[in-house]
């Protein structure tokens, strides 16, 4: 069984968000739980009767369904750390602390999300497996976010170069709905990539 050492980078150079705060907390057990399975599944694989006795005894991940792991290319046992860098005036900053922490502690993929970002169990672990899947090879994968302000744009683009040579970015409105799309550029607001493509 494969090991994946995932970082969750919280890069929230403001602190948690209030409106936020709940569903941060919520999306953390879930990562608690996840480790958990994950290694029960280690566990068992080495007794004759195989892995899912063990998991029937566990309670689900998330209400209503138990298939995230069982979704992953291959079995892999989640060790989570922690990458933190808070009260950083700017956002890019506390951005590349969070990625320099994860290399320095090992992890294999990192996950980052902002403060003001609701983010729910599935979107990691659909990012988790976009990550893992050996095909199509996709070594960096974001969630579909939105600007905070009007006129509201996706934040993804596509890249021209402008007559003085500087790459100049278009937001794509026309992007598919659950499914992965290939694009020049994403906000970071909510991602998840192999440390290897930031070394």
């Amino acid at each position: 069984m494969r090991k994946v050492r995932v970082a969750l980078c919280m890069p929230w150079y403001k602190g948690p968000d209030e409106s936020t705060i709940m569903s941060i907390l919520a999306l953390q057990h879930y990562f608690g739980k996840l480790e958990e399975r994950s290694t029960w599944i280690k566990m068992a694989e080495a007794t004759p009767m195989g892995w899912q006795p063990f998991l029937d005894r566990l309670s689900p991940l998330t209400e209503g369904r138990d298939a995230e792991l069982s979704m992953l290319p291959e079995p892999v046992e989640i060790d989570f750390c922690l990458s933190v860098a808070s009260n950083i005036s700017l956002p890019g900053m506390a951005r590349e602390a969070v990625i320099s922490q994860a290399i320095d502690m090992g992890a294999d993929v990192v996950f980052s999300y902002d403060y003001d970002m609701i983010v729910k169990p599935d979107v990691f672990m659909r990012l988790l497996i976009d990550v893992l899947t050996p095909e199509p090879d996709v070594p960096v994968v974001a969630a579909l976010a939105f600007t905070g302000r009007v006129p509201m744009a996706p934040v993804i683009y596509s890249t021209k170069t402008a007559p003085d040579g500087r790459p100049h970015f278009d937001p794509v409105h026309d992007y598919k709905r659950n499914a992965l799309q290939k694009v020049d550029g994403f906000g970071t607001s909510t991602f998840m990539a192999r440390t290897e493509v930031f070394k």
